[in-house]
């Protein structure tokens, strides 16, 4: 998820995360440092295991 955000961190402005099972909601946030500042819209949408 790192790489695809940096591949893209020039367009990507809306992102939608769904149905993941292995990234936690930390890992998956952290993936997304790259665009942080260019993100419009953000959308998680998991179940993990155990949230801590």
């Amino acid at each position: 998820m790192r790489n695809l955000a940096g591949m893209l961190q020039k367009t990507l402005v809306d992102v939608n995360i769904s149905c993941c099972k292995n990234p936690d909601a930390a890992s998956s946030l952290r993936a997304l440092v790259p665009i942080r500042e260019r993100i419009q819209r953000l959308h998680i949408d998991c179940m993990w295991d155990s949230l801590q």
